[in-house]
């Protein structure tokens, strides 16, 4: 009976360590994705990894929507192959207004968004006149 429950204490304590939030753990190496986005187009952030088996786990979003007289657009996207094919939106649709600048946080402390298996991570804009659109991607591969 002491074994069966030293057994379960174990199991219960190596679950709960693979079930940890991956950007919080110091056990994972966080990485970049950096695009700028001038044109009107999906963007591929994140690319599809190469083991199947790996997840994209997205720790922050940060950008910064800029047009001079014509509002921009910025939503990301989930989807298969370089540019998402056969998308899935994941966020708002966030805009700036003509002339202005609008910064855009998705953050926690933790994983705000777990792209599915077999799938990266896109930004779909629409662009105004004179358009810079800057994203920052903090993801982990998992």
């Amino acid at each position: 009976m002491k074994r069966m429950i030293l057994a379960v204490l174990l199991l219960s304590s190596v679950c709960a360590f693979a079930s940890a939030d991956p950007c919080t753990s110091d056990q994972t190496t966080k990485q970049h994705a950096f695009a700028n986005i001038t044109t009107a187009t999906t963007t591929s952030l994140v690319g599809v990894p190469t083991n199947p088996a790996q997840a994209i786990y997205v720790c922050s979003v940060s950008a910064q929507l800029f047009s001079t007289t014509t509002a921009s657009t910025l939503k990301l996207v989930t989807g298969t192959g370089a540019a998402c094919s056969s998308p899935t939106t994941v966020t708002a649709t966030y805009t700036n207004a003509a002339g202005a600048t609008a910064p855009v946080q998705i953050q926690g402390g933790n994983n705000v968004l777990t792209v599915p298996l077999t799938q990266g991570l896109c930004a779909t804009s629409t662009v105004g006149s004179t358009p810079a659109i800057a994203v920052d991607v903090t993801y982990v591969l998992q």
